[in-house]
């Protein structure tokens, strides 16, 4: 599924697919200052009720010597993991070597 910013800024944007639709909301709350930690909430058009939103997470981004998680019950189960619902940012993203090892 291709999916494109509307507007194209990745703090406080709506994500709209090829075919038109609206399938997801982020808004980031700004922090006072770079040391500070802020938080984006991921929203989604809810199944169940018209005019309703779905919470899917909240990503809160670390501030200095904070690690950046994330907080969602889709990561239910990983109830071994310290505060089960939560991942970290760096263990969602990484970089991948396109030119091999």
């Amino acid at each position: 599924m291709e999916l494109y910013l509307v507007p194209n800024d990745p703090v406080n944007t709506t994500f709209i697919s090829s075919d038109g639709f609206l399938r997801y909301w982020v808004r980031t709350s700004r922090p006072l200052s770079s040391l500070r930690t802020c938080s984006s909430i991921v929203e989604r058009p809810s199944a169940r009720e018209d005019n309703e939103q779905e919470t899917l997470g909240e990503i809160v981004w670390g501030g200095l010597g904070r690690r950046s998680v994330i907080h969602s019950d889709l990561f239910k189960g990983r109830g071994a993991v310290a505060g089960g619902n939560t991942v970290r940012v760096k263990d969602l993203l990484w970089k991948i070597n396109t030119f091999g090892k």
